[in-house]
């Protein structure tokens, strides 16, 4: 699958516009330390808010993440229409 490729890449930051953990699951099909809870950046400017942590991965190499900058499914509150 497109995603399971697309997590292969040698990168350490996704940025989605959707709104599933489609990528979240492609990376934990992946050796890492990859962990959704922690890793998942929902750019809303609100308290799940982890903009910072994203762009330190970016910039340090030290985990993978994705951001999600139009929210995501598990804070209904973040989703952007």
């Amino acid at each position: 699958p497109f995603h399971d490729d697309l997590v292969a890449l040698p990168v350490r930051g996704f940025l989605t516009t959707n709104y599933d953990n489609t990528i979240q699951t492609s990376l934990m099909r992946r050796p890492g330390d990859f962990r959704p809870v922690e890793k998942t950046v929902i750019v809303d400017g609100g308290p799940a808010n982890r903009e910072t942590d994203f762009y330190d991965a970016l910039r340090t190499r030290s985990s993978r993440l994705v951001a999600h900058v139009h929210g995501y499914f598990t804070h209904p509150e973040t989703i952007v229409l």
